[in-house]
């Protein structure tokens, strides 16, 4: 299976290696140049792409396409949000969205 997750933390970073240990295809979305190249270092295995998530170009570069599964795994709600939307850049079937805040609530859920 084809799995790509964003945010090189330590939820992303132990999930990709997990998976790559389990003989998935994983490509992992890092932000901050010096933690993707370390991320690059530390799992040979894990395809590593340094830049934002959120911007389609990067996840043209991770391949996103013919993804079977994404995983949004930053620290940051909205990022992950943003990032899971299905878009024509975003279309696999299955999503993992990480929320941090438990407060947090949808503008569809939210009362006045």
């Amino acid at each position: 299976m084809k799995v790509v997750v964003t945010g090189g933390g330590a939820v992303g970073r132990h999930l990709a290696q997990d998976l790559a240990d389990r003989g998935h295809d994983v490509t992992l979305v890092e932000q901050k140049r010096d933690l993707a190249e370390k991320l690059a270092q530390w799992a040979p295995d894990t395809r590593v792409v340094y830049g934002d998530a959120c911007e389609p170009r990067i996840l043209e570069s991770a391949d996103m396409r013919s993804a079977d599964v994404l995983v949004a795994a930053t620290g940051d709600d909205e990022d992950n949000l943003v990032t899971s939307h299905p878009t024509s850049a975003r279309p696999c079937t299955s999503c993992v969205s990480r929320r941090t805040r438990l407060s947090w609530r949808s503008s569809a859920t939210a009362t006045s």
